[in-house]
């Protein structure tokens, strides 16, 4: 592929939540600006089917971007063999050190989609990612020390994976701080660092992966103003 090719067209749209799965679509290194349309089309619609034809002659040649995209497409179609073929493509993508794939692919092995669960898997791609300083995965690390997911339950790692995500704006892992704070989990109890934590997720702008924590973030400042 040309240099010229390799143009990255930026990014898109869109975030699902499917059992905690999160998923970033962005447009990638197309062979020309005219497919380069066709696809982000048929990804902003919600065609998935077109987006599947469109790229797998592209990923099929190794293009990570291309495959990533793909395995989104196949995560968002509607048989249950799709999401099988989002794992596999997910898979190429990741060995090929695409942050965000790997990130979901650890969603998949944790939450089993698409195959079996492996929560040691699991693990290893949410490392992978979280050492490109991918907030999510960070997260997702910091729950599974939290919950003991596959790794002995660690308060003090859990705190410190969520501090990394919480500082690149990452709302639950903000929320989660501010609970463990408040309660003196993993840390000594620190009700103003907790309300620190619960003031930077209520700033946040609501959306669809966010409202939830946020709308309670909220709530909970305003019990600390009315108890003053």
């Amino acid at each position: 592929m040309q240099d010229t090719t390799k143009k990255k067209i930026g990014f898109v749209c869109g975030a699902l939540l499917s059992c905690l799965w999160v998923f970033y679509v962005f447009f990638v290194l197309m062979p020309a600006d005219a497919e380069q349309r066709e696809i982000a089309s048929a990804l902003n619609q919600g065609n998935y089917e077109k987006a599947q034809r469109l790229l797998q002659p592209l990923a099929e040649k190794g293009n990570a971007e291309a495959q990533y995209n793909l395995g989104f497409a196949y995560a968002r179609g509607k048989n249950p063999e799709d999401l099988v073929k989002a794992r596999e493509w997910y898979e190429k993508a990741a060995e090929q050190d695409m942050v965000w794939a790997q990130n979901n692919l650890g969603l998949m092995y944790r939450d089993g989609e698409g195959g079996v669960k492996d929560l040691a898997k699991a693990h290893k791609w949410f490392e992978k990612a979280a050492a490109q300083n991918s907030a999510p995965a960070q997260y997702n690390l910091g729950v599974m020390y939290a919950n003991a997911e596959g790794v002995s339950k660690d308060l003090a790692k859990a705190r410190a994976w969520y501090e990394k995500a919480a500082v690149q704006g990452h709302a639950k892992a903000q929320n989660n701080l501010g609970v463990m704070y408040g309660l003196g989990q993993g840390v000594a109890k620190d009700l103003f660092k907790a309300r620190e934590w619960y003031e930077q997720v209520a700033a946040q702008r609501k959306n669809a992966e966010n409202a939830e924590v946020v709308r309670k973030a909220r709530q909970i400042l305003e019990q600390i103003r009315q108890m003053r």
